[in-house]
C-alpha cells in the first residue's frame, strides 16, 4: 500500500513539474517572440486569442523589423515596421484581426479627406511642391498612429529613387480637430503647446549652389521667385536702383519671400571708372532706395560687368560678389540652352550668374528646378552658401565661389 502511495505521489509530482515547465517554456516563448507586445496595457488574453495579429507580430519580431505597435481603444491595432529598409504599416481591427486601410480609423470620408489634405499641406512645408504631388499620388505610404499624432512615411518612387532625402511628415491631431469636431474613431490626446514641426531644413548631403540674378527687378522676377519658393530654394537678386521706382512692389515681394537683396549700382555704371565720390554716391543711392522699400540696405554688391579694382574694393565697406558659372543668358536668349548649361556646369559651391529681366531666363529657371532637385542640388542665396561652406563674408573682399 505504501509503495502504491509513493508511486502515486511520484506521478502527481512529475505531472505538476511537467505542467510548470510547459507553462514556463510557453511564457518564455511568448516573451521572447513577442517582447514588443508586453507593453500593452490591455488584457493580453484578448489580444493573443487573435491569431492574425499574433502571428504578424511574431513574424515582424523574428525579422527584427517591428518598430512600434499601438492599441487604439481596443478598436484598432497599428503595427509599424521597417522591413529590409522599407517602411511598412499594418492596421487591424482589435477583436476580429481583420486588416483595414487608414481611412477606416476616421468617422467619415470628410474626416479622412481632411487628413489627406493636411498631409499634403505638412509635406509642402518640408519638401518641394512637385515632390509632394509625386509622394501623395504615387508613393507607398506607411502610418505610425500614436496617441497625439499620425506619422506618415513615404517610400521612394521611381522618380525619387536617387534623391538623398527621406520623406516623412507629422500630422498632429491639433491640425485635424476643428471646433471640437472629433473626426477619429478612437480616443486621442491633444498637445497643449503644439508647434508644427514640419519645417524645411537644408540637407547637408546635397550639392549647394547659389543662384544670383542681375539687372532687375523686372516683369519676370515674381515668377522666378514663386518657382524658387515652391522648391524651398532661395537666391540673391542684385537690383539696379533706378528700376525700383517702377518695380518697388516686386522688390518687396522678393524680400517677403525670403530672397536676398544685393546692390547692382544705381544705373548699371562701370564702378571701376567712377571717381571723386561718384562711386559712393551711385551705390548709396541704390542702398537708400532699397532701405526705404524693405527697411534694410544691402551688404552685398555685384559690380556691373564684373568690373572691379582695388579702389572700388577699398572705397566701400561691403562684400563684392562675382561668379564662376556664367550662363550668358543675356546673349543666348534660348531657354533650352540656359537649361542645359545649368545642368552641365553647376557644381557644389558655385555662384551662378543670370538676369531676371529676360523671359527666356525665367522659362529656363522654371524648367530646370525640378531636375536640379532630382540631381541632389540645393539652390541657396549667396550669403547662405558662404555660411554653409564655413566662410564669413568680409568688407573689401571679392568672392567668385565657395568651394
Amino acid at each position: 500500500m505504501k509503495k502504491v502511495l509513493h508511486i502515486t505521489r511520484f506521478i502527481i509530482t512529475f505531472i505538476l513539474l511537467f505542467v510548470i515547465m510547459t507553462c514556463y517554456v510557453f511564457i518564455f516563448h511568448i516573451n521572447k517572440d513577442n517582447k514588443y507586445v508586453n507593453d500593452f496595457k490591455y488584457h493580453k488574453t484578448v489580444y493573443y486569442e487573435n491569431n492574425k495579429i499574433k502571428n504578424k507580430i511574431s513574424e515582424l519580431v523574428k525579422k527584427e523589423a517591428l518598430i512600434s505597435n499601438n492599441v487604439l481603444d481596443k478598436k484598432y491595432v497599428n503595427l509599424f515596421a521597417n522591413e529590409d529598409g522599407v517602411y511598412k504599416s499594418y492596421i487591424y481591427q482589435f477583436y476580429t484581426g481583420n486588416k483595414v486601410e487608414i481611412d477606416k480609423i476616421f468617422k467619415n470620408e470628410e474626416g479622412y479627406q481632411l487628413f489627406v489634405n493636411k498631409t499634403t499641406e505638412m509635406c509642402e512645408l518640408k519638401y518641394p511642391v512637385f515632390v509632394c504631388q509625386e509622394l501623395m499620388d504615387n508613393a507607398e505610404k506607411s502610418y505610425e498612429i500614436l496617441s497625439n499624432k499620425i506619422m506618415v512615411y513615404f517610400n521612394k518612387t521611381e522618380l525619387l529613387k536617387n534623391v538623398k532625402d527621406n520623406y516623412m511628415v507629422e500630422v498632429n491631431y491639433a491640425e485635424l480637430i476643428i471646433d471640437n469636431n472629433n473626426i477619429l474613431n478612437y480616443s486621442f490626446s491633444l498637445d497643449s503647446n503644439y508647434n508644427n514641426p514640419n519645417t524645411f531644413r537644408i540637407n547637408p548631403d546635397r550639392k549647394l549652389i547659389a543662384f544670383s540674378f542681375d539687372d532687375g527687378p523686372g516683369p519676370y522676377t515674381k515668377q522666378i521667385v514663386d518657382a524658387l519658393t515652391a522648391h524651398h530654394y532661395t537666391a540673391t537678386f542684385f537690383v539696379v536702383g533706378n528700376r525700383l521706382f517702377k518695380y518697388g512692389d516686386v522688390l518687396k515681394y522678393e524680400d517677403d519671400k525670403g530672397m536676398e537683396i544685393g546692390n547692382h549700382s544705381y544705373d548699371h555704371s562701370n564702378l571701376a571708372k567712377l571717381k571723386n565720390g561718384k562711386l559712393e554716391a551711385n551705390i548709396n543711392q541704390t542702398s537708400a532706395k532699397v532701405e526705404e522699400l524693405i527697411g534694410n540696405s544691402p551688404y552685398l554688391i555685384r559690380p556691373p560687368y564684373g568690373a572691379i579694382n582695388d579702389y572700388v574694393k577699398e572705397s566701400l565697406p561691403n562684400a563684392f560678389i562675382l561668379w564662376n558659372v556664367d550662363t550668358n543668358d543675356w546673349l543666348y536668349r534660348d531657354k533650352n540652352y540656359i537649361h542645359d548649361y545649368l545642368l552641365s556646369h553647376c557644381n557644389d559651391g558655385d555662384i551662378v550668374l543670370m538676369h531676371d529681366i529676360h523671359a527666356t531666363t525665367k522659362e529656363a529657371v522654371l524648367s530646370v528646378l525640378d531636375e536640379l532637385y532630382l540631381n541632389n542640388f540645393q539652390v541657396v542665396s549667396v550669403t547662405e552658401l558662404a555660411t554653409l561652406k564655413g566662410v564669413t563674408l568680409e568688407d573689401h573682399h571679392a568672392y567668385r565661389s565657395f568651394k
